[in-house]
């Protein structure tokens, strides 16, 4: 598949069944020298060099242009240019020989976009905040797609070449040395992959051979997994990730969108790949899949092999009950209401076999909610806005912690998203960096058709640069209301009740008044029962209940007085007891 290097040589394999005849082109500092590929029945060609070939440029020369290798392990000039080859064995992993890696039922996510979490944007001034994120009480980094994409700055939706790290954060020399970074902290590393689509620029393959479905997505060529050879370039880019940057799991992005009518789905093939690779390995690796909508046929409670999947309807809930957001693609939340359904339930909507979106009946199998991960705030939630608005943003920073609460004590693997732990008041915007005019076009037309619930009309060009600049994290600071401060004792919260095993699906009751904005998670525990009570600002200005003991953690003016627990608009009280209404 990629090219592979050992003491012997260099063999490089591709398959090109479009192609009768593929040339290698070797450059050199003067000029490139041609090789002839042998071709065998299956139109795989391929060439051995006789000697190892370490940092090499190269091209195929299929129908007489020079196209970069589609499992190209690093593109140094971007996705038009030559490919270069990698010798991994000159990697030293020596300091990660004793990282075993975390549990699903501990992490703590933390998502980030390497381009834009640093002033510098690279895999190596990344590692200037980890230490933030040790302190905070993250032990989990999920890095928004690394794959090569065109131009200067992209999310990474847009990769081509799924091999090869972004050229525009460093080589991957210094990838490694990011997550060795975070392994010597105790942080895992996560990557989020694309495999539901390749982006419009820069993507080759369908000129080595036939990659791809005849139905493409709204975002680009949708690779055809039936067919074998296609499956097979994928399933080793899942592997490529694991074994060779040492990566502790990957999030699959859109995994709805994955066509595959295969009787196995990819994503349950990878699962369980990844399943083998942890006894093989003797680590704890992870197949997340991004799934808006609950898919329980992916997870292994019901015949699948992922480990987790996304879950968004308590964050879109929590959002549509603060702000005037309430529709999400096909989806409707309503407020409040939707929130405390959300919440009991785990999730609101589920995929039909026609791949609809509906309300799950009442009578449903209850979702495998410790499996999965949840979040107020992503790069989605954030970004699909004309402003790249964050919730304190649309409210309160006081109405963001009562919400934060809710997310970081529910028994599901929770996930931060780069700095909303100190409320930071820079947006973060979608942009992209395509060469292409009409492609440039197409991204802004198609930015206010796909999310026509906002008004785009004095929106920043997610073309423009400065969409890329204006989203780069400002410098951590406790803000006005010491956001950083209460997400630190949230998350000493969730691991002090995770070591007593309190924090279970199972010992979870959800109790709650909508219309005035009241949302209890009351754990059961024979000795240390535990609450978490918000007051949004719905309804009365303040109310009163009961069954509260004494108070960990207050964010506002709430007080405990005569066994009675009065809260105002946007408080929100950790304590011992459960409460009752």
């Amino acid at each position: 598949m990629y090219p592979q290097i050992t003491t012997k040589g260099t063999q490089f394999r591709l398959w090109a069944p479009h192609a009768d005849a593929v040339q290698l082109r070797i450059y050199t500092e003067q000029s490139g020298h041609d090789y002839q590929m042998q071709r065998d029945n299956k139109g795989y060609h391929r060439f051995s060099l006789n000697q190892p070939a370490p940092n090499a440029r190269y091209h195929y020369i299929v129908n007489g242009q020079a196209l970069p290798d589609p499992a190209s392990l690093f593109q140094p000039d971007g996705v038009h240019g030559p490919s270069m080859t990698v010798d991994f064995d000159t990697l030293d992993w020596s300091s990660d020989t004793s990282w075993k890696g975390i549990p699903l039922k501990e992490l703590i996510f933390y998502e980030l976009h390497i381009g834009t979490f640093t002033e510098g944007g690279t895999y190596l001034s990344a590692m200037e905040r980890l230490d933030e994120l040790v302190d905070l009480g993250i032990n989990a980094v999920q890095i928004m797609p690394l794959a090569q994409c065109p131009g200067k700055w992209n999310w990474g939706y847009d990769s081509v070449q799924l091999f090869a790290p972004n050229h525009n954060y460093g080589c991957p020399e210094e990838l490694c040395t990011l997550v060795k970074a975070c392994h010597t902290r105790g942080l895992a590393i996560y990557l989020d992959v694309v495999y539901n689509h390749l982006g419009p620029e820069g993507n080759y393959l369908a000129q080595f051979g036939p990659y791809f479905h005849q139905e493409a997505t709204a975002w680009g060529d949708c690779p055809d997994m039936s067919r074998a050879e296609v499956r097979a370039f994928f399933i080793e880019n899942a592997r490529y990730w694991i074994e060779h940057y040492h990566f502790d799991g990957i999030r699959f992005d859109a995994i709805a969108m994955i066509h595959d009518p295969s009787p196995t789905h990819i994503m349950n093939e990878v699962g369980a790949l990844y399943q083998k690779l942890s006894k093989k390995l003797g680590r704890h690796i992870h197949a997340i899949g991004e799934s808006n909508i609950y898919q329980p046929e992916f997870l292994p409670e019901h015949g699948g092999a992922m480990h987790a999947p996304w879950s968004d309807d308590i964050g879109h809930a929590a959002e549509a009950s603060v702000t005037h957001i309430n529709t999400h693609s096909t989806r409707y939340y309503n407020g409040p209401e939707d929130l405390l359904s959300a919440l009991q339930q785990g999730s609101l909507y589920y995929r039909t076999e026609e791949g609809h979106a509906e309300r799950r009946p009442h009578d449903a199998a209850q979702p495998v909610i410790e499996r999965c991960v949840n979040q107020l705030q992503n790069h989605d939630i954030v970004g699909n806005s004309p402003y790249g608005k964050r919730i304190h943003q649309y409210t309160t920073t006081d109405t963001q912690r009562a919400l934060a609460a809710l997310i970081l004590l529910y028994p599901t693997p929770p996930m931060l998203f780069m700095g909303e732990e100190f409320s930071a008041n820079g947006p973060f915007l979608f942009f992209t960096d395509f060469e292409s005019p009409e492609l440039r076009t197409a991204v802004e037309q198609g930015r206010a058709r796909e999310f026509p619930l906002h008004s785009w009309e004095e929106a920043i060009s997610p073309t423009s640069p400065e969409a890329f600049y204006l989203s780069k994290l400002p410098p951590q600071s406790e803000g006005e209301h010491s956001s950083l401060t209460w997400y630190k004792a949230l998350l000493r919260e969730r691991k002090a009740w995770q070591r007593e095993s309190i924090l279970c699906p199972e010992r979870l009751n959800v109790i709650g008044d909508p219309d005035n904005g009241l949302f209890v998670l009351n754990y059961t525990h024979p000795t240390q029962p535990r609450f978490v009570a918000a007051k949004l600002h719905h309804g009365a200005d303040q109310i009163t209940v009961t069954g509260a003991d004494w108070v960990h953690l207050q964010s506002g003016n709430a007080y405990l007085k005569n066994g009675k627990l009065t809260l105002q608009c946007n408080d929100c009280v950790i304590g011992s007891g459960n409460i009752r209404m």
